[in-house]
């Protein structure tokens, strides 16, 4: 019987050859600068892309959340360790390791800003909808998303994939990119919290956003006359790790 993807757990199989080939051989690549770590799949499916993965790392773990799927992937991998369980459960105690993922779009920004979130800042290479991706571009408007990531990881976006690539075909266009962290001893979860309040409202100005995103005003009012920052400032690519940095050790 074939599997019908759970429009629920936002599952978009990858079914062309060509895209799954090209996938394997970019994670690959970028999987080889950190073979010292185990490699995880998030969310394997029936196994489309895991296929791929084994030819280069045959101790390949994975993590599924659809039980039905689950005794698939045992029968296609009994060697491999498959866990049955939600990523975001495990997350804060998993072992460090190069995580590959065709992840679902409406959990997918979620996960990686998690990554940060709890101090598991591990190198990835994910399939995510493609506007998203796009918004870690430097050349696009400044996101809490887009600005986040990278400060937190070098960043770079492999390929675009059609909506023709998976069954069913999603409605928008996905992209790869890769993620190697940066060295940092930040705190996830502070620095999360200083990145929402400068990004709280896009149209407003930093000194509004800090109050609107939790900050004590008189705080703001110290912070902004001790750096002689202008009432409208406003945050950009070229001054937010600046304002970032500044706001932490304020």
């Amino acid at each position: 019987m074939p599997i019908v993807a759970k429009k629920s757990l936002g599952q978009n199989f990858l079914h062309d050859i060509n895209f799954k080939t090209k996938i394997r051989d970019t994670v690959k690549l970028s999987y080889l600068d950190h073979g010292d770590l185990p490699l995880l799949e998030i969310g394997p499916g029936v196994g489309d892309l895991t296929e791929m993965f084994l030819e280069f790392q045959p101790n390949l773990k994975m993590v599924e959340l659809d039980a039905d799927l689950i005794p698939i992937l045992e029968q296609k991998f009994p060697k491999n360790k498959i866990i049955c369980d939600d990523f975001m459960n495990i997350l804060p105690n998993i072992e460090r390791s190069y995580l590959v993922s065709n992840l679902p779009y409406y959990i997918g920004s979620r996960l990686v800003i998690d990554l940060i979130a709890y101090n598991q800042r591990m190198p990835f290479s994910f399939i995510l909808q493609k506007e998203v991706v796009l918004k870690t571009k430097k050349t696009s408007k400044i996101t809490f998303f887009g600005g986040v990531l990278n400060y937190f990881y070098d960043i770079k976006i492999n390929f675009t994939i059609p909506p023709s690539a998976f069954k069913p075909a999603p409605k928008v266009h996905s992209a790869l990119f890769t993620g190697v962290p940066k060295e940092t001893n930040i705190d996830g979860i502070k620095a999360i919290n200083i990145f929402k309040a400068m990004f709280f409202k896009p149209t407003k100005s930093l000194f509004n956003n800090l109050i609107f995103g939790g900050f004590e005003r008189g705080l703001v009012k110290e912070i902004f006359k001790k750096n002689s920052w202008d009432p409208n400032l406003r945050v950009r690519w070229e001054n937010y790790e600046y304002i970032f940095e500044t706001i932490l050790n304020s």
